[in-house]
């Protein structure tokens, strides 16, 4: 994935380093499953690499300095302060992508525009000793009425990637759609599913016609 640009860039060369950006892209084992073992040719005389230098560029100190003072959970109130912070501390390709929808964005703008079109009605002096959240997604129980949606490059946002999401669902018994292209291995989320009812898994389904 990224075609052969980004592999000569790196031809050559030790590119370690740039697991800091394959990482958050690809799960662990994309290469053992899709490289075919004819097309590993041994290993390789570090002796002839040459060395990439890593060079920590201005933009990304003062964003590593904003992550440092980012404020506690406690004091994130709404949607628009995680908004708001996630800005300031996440990176530039990460906050694109997450920032970011598909093709012209239309669905997106009408969603936020439905969104502010829902009205609460206030209920006072009612006994909410016991709230009950709990109810069906697709015919299975939840604790809660919603899910966790297929969000992929789960990495992008936190090292441990779509893995916190799927730890959150089991202890929360809600509903998790695990992405299609999920930074994570499927191996590495199924035992964190272990205590939940039900995953939905997001398939892309690609049609090809010939003409």
């Amino acid at each position: 994935p990224g075609g052969q640009r980004i592999i000569l860039k790196y031809a050559g060369k030790d590119a370690t380093y740039v697991l800091a950006e394959y990482d958050p892209i690809h799960p662990p084992d994309a290469i053992e499953k899709n490289l075919p073992a004819d097309k590993q040719l041994g290993a390789v005389d570090l002796s002839t690499v040459e060395k990439v230098e890593v060079v920590v560029k201005d933009e990304e100190k003062a964003r590593l300095e904003r992550f440092s003072r980012r404020p506690s959970l406690s004091e994130v109130l709404n949607l628009h302060d995680f908004e708001a912070i996630a800005r300031q501390v996440m990176g530039e390709k990460a906050w694109a992508y997450y920032s970011s929808a598909a093709d012209d964005e239309i669905t997106i703008r009408e969603n936020h525009a439905a969104y502010h079109r829902i009205w609460f009605r206030p209920r006072v002096l009612r006994n909410v000793t016991e709230v009950d959240f709990s109810t069906t997604l697709l015919g299975h129980k939840s604790s809660m009425p919603i899910y966790i949606t297929a969000t992929a490059l789960g990495k992008l946002g936190h090292p441990d990637g779509e893995l916190n999401l799927t730890c959150a669902a089991a202890k929360n018994d809600v509903i998790q759609m695990i992405p299609t292209l999920t930074s994570c291995s499927f191996d590495e989320l199924v035992p964190a599913h272990s205590q939940i009812v039900i995953a939905i898994i997001q398939l892309y389904n690609t049609i090809f016609t010939a003409s």
